[in-house]
């Protein structure tokens, strides 16, 4: 009896005794309890997951410039003649002209892409086979202005004829579609800022647009060894002695500028700071 009354003589002992087995069912309710919470809650979880899955993560779209792009100017740009995947790009620098100096026909895409955003798609490189026709598709170009006053004018460009045999010579000594007409024209529009914004291409992005460029740094009173270097930066290894001998046999001054209030402002400023730069100089010292 004693060893039956023993636990009684400590009520709080065996209190503390009984009670994980008293509390073990409450313990076990609750682990249940919370397990199916958490069952609950990884379900919620799992179905909140699964129906947030469909939904793509939204995603920007690709933006690829053309090769060998890069800036010239503000608001001239150069690069290879840009394909499809390109257009993209191309839109983002809401060009009103693209100056294409290759002798290939344009691709119908890139046709179709400057008629969609009315740019203006000069296509001088064809003068490389003397077509006739090319003046008036060009000047029918510069009308077709679809109601927007851009200002440009066509009406100082070169008649087109057939090579003779002395200006062969000339495609014996540099890239195929240059001629010193073609340059001249072309830095015309270059140096007329209601063409612009305006992208140079041609089909390598390297030759005809090097020369071009190289001799429009002429005009911007680059020194020779520094117009090299920018030759040299696109054309790596395809560079060409022909072309960087017709940069330095160009002539500036057979050049006619646009009126002063048509020149870029950057062209503007810079030919007026190098004259007062020059005129500072005592001729006497």
């Amino acid at each position: 009896m004693s060893s039956h009354l023993a636990p009684s003589t400590n009520s709080k002992s065996s209190a503390l005794s009984t009670s994980p087995s008293h509390s073990q069912a409450p313990s076990s309710s609750s682990q249940s309890h919370s397990h199916s919470h958490s069952h609950s809650h990884s379900h919620s979880h799992s179905h909140s997951h699964h129906h947030h899955t469909p939904h793509a993560i939204p995603t920007a779209a690709l933006v690829e410039p053309p090769a060998l792009f890069a800036s010239v100017a503000p608001q001239i740009y150069r690069s290879a003649t840009p394909a499809a995947a390109n257009h993209s790009f191309v839109r983002t620098l809401k060009l009103r002209t693209i100056l294409s100096l290759t002798a290939e026909l344009p691709s119908p895409s890139l046709t179709a892409f400057c008629k969609k955003h009315g740019i203006r798609l000069l296509h001088f490189g064809l003068r490389r086979w003397g077509s006739q026709d090319i003046s008036a598709r060009e000047k029918h170009l510069a009308a077709e202005d679809n109601g927007e006053e851009t200002g440009l004018d066509l009406s100082f460009l070169h008649s087109f004829k057939a090579p003779s045999a002395p200006s062969l010579a000339q495609y014996e000594t540099a890239s195929p579609t240059i001629t010193e007409e073609l340059v001249k024209d072309s830095l015309q529009i270059l140096l007329t800022a209601s063409y612009h914004p305006i992208l140079v291409t041609d089909t390598s992005g390297i030759h005809e647009i090097g020369v071009l460029l190289g001799c429009l740094r002429k005009l911007q009173r680059w020194n020779f060894a520094t117009i090299l270097l920018e030759y040299r930066h696109f054309a790596g290894n395809r560079a060409r002695a022909t072309n960087e001998r017709f940069v330095e046999m160009f002539d500036t001054d057979l050049i006619t500028f646009p009126d002063q209030d048509q020149l870029p402002y950057w062209f503007r400023e810079q030919i007026q700071a190098d004259d007062d730069e020059l005129d500072s100089i005592d001729p006497c010292s």
